[in-house]
């Protein structure tokens, strides 16, 4: 019994514990991470405690800005005092530089030259000499964007030169003598101005040629025109085809002499170069993407329609329209055929004698024909006015002709078809007794109802959302049985307590 009690009270705690509500813990968010630094240091050199320069790379994909990097060189001495300086990359002092940003190139590099000892450093760093003989323990690049780039100097560096060799998984440290340096990069900046020159003729759907073909509209591109008084440099400036989020890149590169003439029919690698044919937009920007020139953003319209295969869209004195390719030259208008609504009929093919030329279209359209020239209708048709067609006469109303409707029908007058006739309320299968019989239509149909029934009882109240009982009901029981458990264990003090109580009144 004892056994039985203990079980069945642990099984009613598990029970509720089961059915009590469960709150979630409330905890801050995690700090976001850090991504990866774009620079990288691949080259140090240190001389005891102080640095002669560190070479830096941009091993990302895009131009990154050294406005806001700094270096921090850290010292410790004998008693492990530790000593740090943070320098900017990019000198904020010089008034050479105030409102100026610089960018480190895609896979360009950069010499951080300390006190003047590499000669015409890109980033020249003048940094004090610690006291105390203290030792350069650690050279780092910080962004607070991105995790530190650190690099700890050793005491074999004195005198040798360290580059880091991109490994299978990581850069390893390779020590050489020669100190070759990229010191012929230069920093980036954002071009000033709008470029000159902007889009005049674009073919996005060019006629189905043979391999072999060389004509002008079989491949897809776009064309400038030098109008200005002098040479223009596509240097440094990238082509952009379709929309902002997604638009194709195609970098661009040359001279075009003024009033000359100069399309972009491929892509850097030599592709032929694909334009969306329903529709976009195609402009310039710098080679980086840092500047878009908003000059030259130009809207070309859906072209993918047959009559505009083999058309580009170009610019007139007039405004953009359909145009002939002509990539060497001015653009050209569209013969009067191919233009509808434009231009004169005198070069159009004539049309035939039963058509005439429409004014709005030059298309040829058939004349509307005569009466008397078309073909009799049969005897039980006659001619509509309106088309010229023929069509049945409606039938006679008399019935002669027809065929007789069975018994049980009669014949509509205004259709001459034939219908079921009423049948008398008097012959029909009487209706349920919750039905009543249609007067219009003979047919049973439920009796409504005039009044609602009542419920037996009012209409429970529910305010809010109520807890399950089952919790309740198992702690109802842990009680009941904690309470049965105590009584059983000790029974025979309570048997007692009781013998002495009853002993009191007896007195």
């Amino acid at each position: 019994m004892k056994y039985l009690l203990r079980g069945l009270l642990v099984v009613l705690l598990v029970v509720g514990f089961l059915s009590s509500p469960v709150r979630a813990i409330e905890a801050d968010p995690p700090a976001p991470w850090l991504d990866e630094s774009p620079l990288i240091i691949t080259a140090r050199y240190s001389v005891a405690q102080m640095p002669v320069y560190l070479e830096i790379y941009n091993e990302g994909s895009a131009a990154t800005t050294l406005n806001d990097w700094v270096v921090k060189l850290t010292w410790k001495d004998a008693a492990n005092t530790v000593t740090t300086t943070t320098k900017p990359l990019i000198d904020n002092t010089d008034p050479t530089n105030v409102d100026r940003t610089f960018y480190l190139p895609p896979k360009g590099y950069a010499v951080i030259g300390f006190n003047g000892l590499v000669e015409n450093a890109l980033l020249p760093q003048a940094i004090d000499s610690p006291a105390g003989g203290a030792v350069l323990s650690e050279i780092s690049l910080q962004n607070s964007n991105f995790r530190p780039t650190v690099v700890t100097p050793k005491a074999a560096d004195d005198g040798k030169k360290l580059r880091l060799v991109q490994g299978a998984t990581s850069y390893n440290e390779s020590y050489f003598e020669s100190a070759a340096l990229y010191q012929d990069e230069k920093l980036y900046e954002v071009p000033e101005g709008e470029f000159p020159l902007s889009p005049i003729e674009i073919l996005a759907n060019p006629k189905s040629c043979a391999p072999a073909s060389t004509d002008a509209d079989c491949r897809e591109y776009v064309k400038f025109y030098n109008n200005t008084n002098s040479d223009v440099s596509f240097d440094g400036t990238r082509l952009r085809i379709g929309d902002f989020a997604s638009a194709k890149s195609i970098r661009l590169g040359g001279m075009i002499k003024k009033g000359q003439y100069v399309v972009v029919l491929e892509t850097e690698t030599g592709d032929p170069l694909s334009i969306t044919n329903t529709g976009g937009y195609v402009w310039l920007e710098d080679s980086y993407g840092l500047k878009v020139y908003e000059g030259t953003i130009t809207e070309y319209i859906d072209a993918s329609a047959a009559t505009h295969k083999g058309q580009s869209w170009a610019k007139f004195s007039s405004g953009w329209d359909w145009a002939k390719p002509n990539p060497g030259g001015s653009n050209t208008q569209l013969p009067a055929e191919e233009e509808l609504g434009k231009g004169s009929s005198s070069n159009l093919t004539p049309c035939r004698s039963d058509q005439f030329r429409n004014p709005l279209t030059n298309r040829c359209k058939m004349i509307s024909t005569s009466n008397s020239s078309l073909q009799e209708c049969a005897p039980n048709q006659y001619r509509n006015p309106e088309t010229n067609r023929c069509r049945l006469l409606a039938s006679a109303s008399s019935s002669s002709s027809l065929k007789a409707c069975a018994s049980n029908q009669t014949r509509n007058p205004e259709t001459n078809r034939c219908r079921l006739i009423a049948a008398n309320a008097s012959s029909l299968q009487p209706c349920a007794v919750n039905q009543e019989r249609n007067p219009e239509t003979n047919r049973c149909r439920k009796v409504a109802s005039s009044t609602m029934p009542s419920a037996d009882h009012a209409i429970d109240e529910i305010v809010g959302r109520q807890n399950s009982p089952i919790g309740w009901v198992a702690f109802a029981g842990v009680g009941s049985l904690a309470a049965g458990y105590g009584v059983w264990e000790w029974r025979r003090e309570l048997a007692n307590s009781f013998k002495k109580i009853m002993g009191v009144f007896k007195k």
